[in-house]
């Protein structure tokens, strides 16, 4: 928030990135009163938050009630995979959501978070087909795509956790496995 005494003056910001794909990139500035801000974070990121709100408590809830009535019998060990998935997608789509920083004052947990989820959801999302179609020829497919997406995850947080790369530099090889996977 700029005082009464900034107006009419020159504001000068130094934007830097450690990246070098986004280095010149702004993201864009808002002007106006407050309320105009809500209307247009609400508006941007308004349902993507809600919907990713949504399947993480449909996740969570699915995930105690599969733990609650079909562990026991040794069942279910599917639609966790499933609850997992989404779960996941919800932690993504909530974090993707510029509305989640109102509320939540951690852009680099948001951050974080976020690309984990990313970079995590095709693991659950490979088991749960595998637990479907083991039958199928094809099911060592299925197999190495999964345990390919398990070891870039396991990777890609060491490498985070030891500051050697970071998720974002590593987004890029995500994708390429992602593309490569489908």
């Amino acid at each position: 928030r700029l005082t009464q005494e900034a107006a009419g003056k020159t504001i000068t910001l130094e934007l830097i990135s450690p990246y070098r794909r986004y280095a010149g990139m702004i993201n864009e500035a808002y002007l106006g009163n407050e309320g105009a801000h809500w209307h247009a974070l609400f508006q941007e990121g308004g349902t993507g938050a809600f919907i990713g709100l949504l399947m993480i408590l449909g996740g969570v809830l699915s995930i105690l009630c599969l733990g609650f009535f079909s562990w026991r019998r040794g069942k279910g060990l599917a639609g966790l995979f499933l609850a997992l998935f989404v779960v996941l997608t919800g932690v993504w789509m909530l974090g993707e959501s510029k509305l989640v920083q109102l509320f939540y004052n951690a852009p680099l947990l948001i951050y974080l978070a976020t690309l984990a989820a990313n970079f995590a959801m095709p693991i659950p999302l490979g088991l749960f087909l595998l637990h479907h179609y083991r039958q199928l020829r094809r099911a060592w497919l299925i197999k190495l795509e999964t345990a390919a997406h398990a070891v870039f995850f396991a990777a890609a947080m060491l490498l985070q956790i030891t500051a050697t790369a970071d998720f974002m530099e590593l987004l890029l090889f995500f994708q390429v496995l992602l593309a490569v996977s489908i």
